[in-house]
């Protein structure tokens, strides 16, 4: 809505994806240059982060997703990076700052359950990386139930959903 105030309604949409795709791109520099290569030199963790970051735009997946743009796609693309980062971050120093910035992303990336599965995949993919990580099960818990309590919006009503289809076919 605030961005329709100025840039024309028929450009609205090429806007978003275009954020998309710079979002992401910048996403994976941070993660790689923050979490994987926190250890190594400055110079070369940048370059490391920069190539890191040019695989991740000039793949053929990028390319599947961004030449006929799906919303939940692009989304999935642009907050992927920072959801990891976001909860690695938390994991490693325990902040409150790292967990409100991971909440929020994952508000932000809630449009990507337009077709459940997606996030599903997604989920179970997080999941696995953050048990991995994490050296406190308290961490891993608190990431996993901000993340379902912030999309219960959508989750809930395919519970009922799932519940109630167990019971018509019984």
């Amino acid at each position: 809505w605030v961005a329709s105030l100025i840039v024309p309604n028929n450009f609205l949409r090429f806007m978003f994806i275009g954020m998309c795709l710079v979002s992401g791109v910048l996403g994976m520099y941070f993660f790689i240059k923050e979490t994987i290569l926190k250890d190594k030199a400055k110079i070369l963790a940048q370059s490391f982060a920069f190539l890191g970051a040019l695989f991740y735009l000039f793949n053929l997946g990028t390319l599947q997703q961004f030449y006929v743009p799906f919303e939940m796609f692009t989304v999935q693309y642009a907050t992927l990076p920072w959801l990891f980062l976001a909860a690695t971050k938390y994991i490693s120093t325990g902040s409150s700052t790292h967990l409100k910035f991971f909440a929020l992303v994952t508000l932000l990336s809630t449009p990507m359950a337009y077709a459940a599965t997606l996030w599903y995949a997604f989920f179970l993919t997080f999941s696995l990386y953050i048990l991995a990580i994490s050296k406190s099960f308290k961490k891993f818990l608190i990431i996993l139930s901000i993340t379902l309590v912030i999309n219960s919006f959508w989750l809930l009503p395919n519970l009922y959903f799932l519940l109630k289809l167990r019971d018509t076919m019984q």
